[in-house]
């Protein structure tokens, strides 16, 4: 029997301990980091998001967001001096020269793809009078979409001590910019060829971003579009928009040693989003009919639950056992009446720290009435009036009398 326990006991030990996903936290090589869904702006993950950092070609974001709500992509833009001569010579360039003409979509394949510094400012002082006046408007959208820690210096992103952004900031300007069918598309693009110039014939130009190409041990089924950067001082960075098991989100890494490594931050948030969270419609989660918290006063006539909430999809952790799901039921008192396919209240759903409300709408009419355990109190009230009142007019009758 000994023999038998200790047996046992020995095949427990060695038995592999199982870990939840939920409970693990992404080891990133990246100083910054954050995962942000689609349009919620819910962070899923984040590391020092909120802390400035220099976003080196993250930069391009921006410049091909205004370049597209602000130009038109068959105009024909010149390559000037200027836009030439204020770059490092030794920065990432398509490359173009001083009088080379291209239209503003072959600009744009320059910019997303070869990360042209050329190509942002001529796209900069084709929309602007000038290169100050482009990154004066490159400010002003990014404080107008919320990304008030943000401050840039230029529109490509090479180093300056003042030209910053934070992981978070980074990932609203990416949505800002996956709104428009046309930024994807650019942000999308492995390879073009530019059309033959004055000065070069025709001219291929591919792309270096392993998460986009299906090739690559490194691609992210799901992956929509991508923008890198580097510099000395930035070191790696990118941001990437994904869409996947009906997640919508936006992973922004920043300052990651190697190129390498920033794709395996990458790989790592991926996953950990996938493992930990699911899209759902939370209305599977109500489990009784919202008419059993309705108060009594409130009446209808149909025998089956005269309310609803829309149908609303929702990211929400898979561990539903460890964070299960709990709600809170509400009714409106106020109103007398309610018609058809009007809110009378709000039903909260909780989830970890999430929160999420919607209005309980009417299938049919409810009219408020007074409930029973008022109206018999009521009753004797005014029976009681009643018979003093009575009382008091036969009194009255007699000394009339």
């Amino acid at each position: 029997m000994k023999k038998f326990l200790l047996l046992l006991l020995t095949c427990l030990l060695i038995l592999p301990t199982p870990i939840h996903a939920e409970d693990t936290t992404p080891s990133l090589n990246s100083q910054y980091a954050v995962v942000m869904e689609v349009d919620t702006h819910r962070i899923l993950f984040e590391k020092n998001a909120y802390e400035k950092a220099y976003p080196a070609s993250m930069t391009k974001v921006m410049t091909i967001l205004l370049a597209l709500e602000k130009g038109h992509l068959n105009d024909v833009l010149t390559v000037d001096q200027e836009s030439i001569d204020t770059l490092d010579p030794n920065s990432s360039v398509v490359p173009l020269y001083v009088g080379e003409k291209l239209t503003l979509d072959e600009m744009l394949y320059g910019c997303a793809i070869a990360s042209g510094n050329e190509t942002c400012n001529v796209i900069g002082k084709y929309i602007s009078p000038s290169l100050d006046q482009f990154i004066d408007l490159m400010n002003e959208k990014a404080q107008s979409i919320g990304a008030t820690q943000t401050h840039f210096m230029n529109a490509h992103g090479l180093h300056h001590s003042q030209h910053y952004t934070t992981a978070y900031d980074m990932a609203l300007m990416m949505e800002a910019g996956i709104k428009n069918d046309d930024f994807i598309h650019y942000l999308s693009a492995t390879q073009y060829t530019l059309e033959q110039t004055s000065e070069h014939q025709y001219h291929h130009i591919v792309g270096h971003n392993a998460l986009l190409d299906a090739k690559s041990p490194y691609y992210l089924e799901g992956m929509i579009c991508s923008k890198t950067g580097h510099t000395d001082e930035a070191q790696f960075t990118q941001v990437g928009y994904f869409h996947i098991n009906d997640l919508s989100f936006i992973v922004v890494t920043m300052d990651c040693e190697t190129t390498k490594q920033r794709y395996q931050d990458f790989s790592t948030l991926y996953h950990y989003v996938l493992n930990r969270y699911q899209h759902v419609y939370i209305n599977d989660y109500l489990l009784e009919p919202l008419s059993l918290k309705l108060p009594a006063y409130l009446k209808y006539q149909d025998r089956h639950d005269p309310f609803y909430i829309e149908e609303t999809p929702v990211t929400i952790l898979k561990d539903t056992q460890t964070y299960p799901i709990t709600y809170d039921i509400q009714f409106d008192t106020i109103k007398k009446t309610y018609d058809m396919n009007e809110v009378i209240g709000s039903i909260t759903f909780y989830q970890d720290q999430q929160k999420i409300t919607l209005p309980i709408l009417t299938k049919t009419k409810i009219v408020r009435q007074i409930p029973w355990y008022v109206k018999i109190p009521l009753a004797l009230l005014v029976f009681i009036w009643l018979i003093k009142k009575g009382m008091s007019y036969s009194q009255f009758s007699k000394r009339e009398k």
